[in-house]
Formats: structure tokens, sequence, C-alpha cells
């Protein structure tokens, strides 16, 4: 995919996103398979902690899963490279997605989005959501702009394989 093309795709799945509100994300994204980032397996009970990382984002979270009840807690940061090259967040926002076995979107919600553009910001989130039939897993996405006085750069990490 050329990067005109990307350019545009990401555009058209922020603005599905930020639409979407905290009802969830894009429909256009449920049922696409997560097939780069990592996927953390869920099990009942907890709480279980971890660290969700990818060049861009780390995540470090705490859940618990107790009968349908599926609890999330965490905070995401820029990774260490994007932190020392760059001086302000424009825009950054991180979803959370509830994945089946196969790692297919049943559900996507907007868990964080930078508020104060600091480029150390830590993006706090917690929820609470019924565990859809099904669920197995999930994973976090992201995208996001970042600036200094001579660069911009965009990124994201969604799910965006049929």
């Amino acid at each position: 995919m050329s990067t005109q093309m990307k350019i545009v795709v990401m555009c058209c799945l922020s603005f599905s996103l930020l639409t979407a509100g905290c009802a969830g994300v894009s429909n256009s994204l449920v049922g696409n398979k997560v097939s780069s980032g990592p996927v953390v397996k869920v099990e009942q009970g907890g709480p279980d902690v971890g660290t969700w990382q990818t060049f861009n984002v780390v995540t470090d979270y705490n859940y618990s899963l107790t009968g349908d009840s599926f609890e999330i807690s965490g905070a995401a940061v820029l990774g260490q490279s994007n932190q020392m090259m760059y001086e302000r967040i424009i825009d950054l926002r991180v979803f959370l997605f509830l994945l089946d076995s196969d790692y297919r979107v049943l559900q996507g919600f907007p868990v964080a989005r930078s508020l104060t553009g600091e480029i150390d910001e830590k993006l706090t989130f917690k929820l609470t959501l019924k565990a859809p039939p099904g669920m197995t897993a999930f994973s976090f996405g992201y995208d996001g702009h970042l600036s200094d006085d001579f660069n911009s750069m965009s990124f994201f990490l969604l799910p965006l394989n049929k």
C-alpha cells in the first residue's frame, strides 16, 4: 500500500473512530483480525498485570475477568524513541479491542486520549465492561501525530485486516 493510501486510510479511520465516541469504535473494525501488535489471552479471575508494547506505544495494564464482567485499567505512554525524537504530541488516541479465539475484533473502545500534548504524557484509563460472548483475548491499538520544530510523524496500529 502506498504512503498516500495509508494516510487516506488513517484519516478515514481517525474520523470514524472520533465520531464513534465512547460507545465504541467504528463498526468497520468489528470482525477484522489483529495481525500485528501483541495479543493478551484472557483468563477468568485476576487481577492479572502485564505490559503491551510496540515501538510507538507502551501500555501497562491490570485486568480481571469475573463471569462476564471485564475490568481493565492502565496507562499508555509513547515509546522511548519517539520521546527522544519529538517534542510534543499533536494527538494520540489509544483503543482497546476485545477479541475472539481467532483474534477477530468483537468490540472496540476508545480508552485514552492525549490532553496535554506533553511528549511524556501518561494516558490513564479504567473501564468496566460486559465481556462479549466468545471473548478470549484483548489487544490495544492507537493512532497519533507527533511533531517538533522541523518534523512531524503520523502513526497508527489498528486491526485493518479482514
